[in-house]
Order: structure tokens, then sequence, then C-alpha cells
């Protein structure tokens, strides 16, 4: 009786010892793998994982405005093919923006933006994601290119006219997207990039420094042309520098 007694007390300590190290592993593996995190060259990031226009409630954080202004039928719904919500954008000018003090969110002189994107139809020269200082001479946005399935980064400063880069991929209807849109001032090549499900292409044209501030950053169909494009964007992170 005495040694089966020790034997369970023995076996109450090692479980207890074991149980208590794996909670401590749950807790930490999950701050690892948290997506958002505002620290470093992290500006803005919005993971998008409830109903919530506030980002801080919804997996997200900033250096800057924190709430996110619809502009026409933009809003959040559920995610088409995997968890959490997404950013829906139904047609043109439908889009959501968010003020931009002293490049606190984004910088028109250096910056990286990564963020997963899904189309249930294609409508072309539709831009998606930009930064905006006058538009039409202070400006930079990513959209749909004139061909079907590809992606163009334009930059514009001072009015002298655009700089673009197109995606050489393809991309496939009702499926998520990864993309990465790069750009800088200087003579460092290449000055614009863009990153299509890990094919990247360049161009070299060094960009013209803008006039006029940063005002708005804006995700969603802020311009271009008429018609139904139905997109879904998500997990989008900005960075003030190169990456």
């Amino acid at each position: 009786m005495y040694f089966r007694n020790c034997i369970t007390v023995i076996f109450i300590l090692i479980a207890s010892t074991c149980f208590g190290a794996i909670n401590i592993n749950w807790v930490e593996s999950g701050d690892e793998t948290s997506f958002c995190d505002c620290s470093g060259d992290v500006t803005f990031c919005w993971e998008i994982t409830t109903n919530d226009l506030d980002i801080t409630n919804s997996g997200g954080c900033s250096d800057g405005d924190t709430t996110a202004t619809p502009n026409s039928d933009a809003a959040l719904e559920l995610n088409p093919n995997g968890p959490g919500y997404a950013i829906y954008i139904p047609s043109t000018y439908d889009y959501f923006s968010f003020d931009v003090i002293s490049q606190d969110l984004i910088s028109s002189a250096e910056g990286t933006i990564t963020f997963d994107i899904y189309h249930t139809s294609w409508t072309a020269s539709r831009a998606l994601i930009g930064a905006i200082g006058v538009f039409g001479e202070d400006e930079l946005y990513f959209g749909t290119s004139l061909s079907t399935g590809i992606y163009s980064l334009i930059y514009e400063g001072a009015n002298a006219g655009p700089i673009e880069v197109t995606s050489s991929n393809v991309i496939n209807l009702n499926e998520w997207v990864s993309v990465t849109i790069k750009w800088r001032l200087g003579t460092v090549d290449p000055s614009l990039s863009i990153t299509v499900n890990d094919i990247t292409d360049t161009n070299n044209t060094d960009l013209t420094t803008w006039v006029n501030p940063e005002t708005s950053f804006t995700l969603g169909g802020r311009a271009g042309s008429s018609g139904g494009n139905v997109v879904y964007l998500k997990n989008i992170k900005v960075y003030n520098s190169w990456q």
C-alpha cells in the first residue's frame, strides 16, 4: 500500500509540472505569433479580426489615426475564404481612409506595404491602396492595370508625371494573393518594387520628391474606372523603410 501511494504522488507531481510548463508555452506562443506590432519600422498594421472600425479593437495598431473612416459602400465583412473579417470594396470610390499627420502612418520618401488581396471580379485601372498629398500631383497608389490579372504601382511627385511598375505574375480570382509594394527616393536602385506571390518586378527610375505633404492613407477603391470590382483586403502592414 505504501509503495502504491508513493507512485500515485509521484505521478501527480509529474503531471502537474508538465501541464504547468505547457500552459506557459501556450501563452508565450500566442505572444510570438501576434500579427500586428507597431514597433521598429512598422507604423500601421491591421489584421481585421473583428467587425470594428477602431483598428485597436480588431487586431490592429497605428502610430497615428486608429479609426477607419468609410466612404460610400466600404465595409468590414466576413473573410470570404478564411478566418476573421476583411475590408469589403464592392465598387469605385468605396474605401476607408486614415488621416496622416507629419508622416506618422506613411511617408512618400520611403516605405513598404504588405497586404493580402482577394478578387471575386476584375475591373482594369482601379486604385486600391494609396497615399495622397494632392490628387493628381503628389500621390502613391497600387491598383489593377489595364491587363486582366496584372497589378500596377504608380508614384508621382511634384506633378512630374507618373512612374510605374507592373507585376508579371497573373493572379486568379477567388483566392487570396500576397502583395508587397516598395518605394524610395534617391539614386539607389530599384526605386519601385512590386511582389505578387513571391515574384518581384522593379523600376529603377528616380522618384521626384513630393511638394505637398501626405494627408491621407486609403484602403479601397479611391479612384479609377467605374463599375464593379469586388475586392477584399486584409493583413495590411506599413513600414517607414524599404524592407
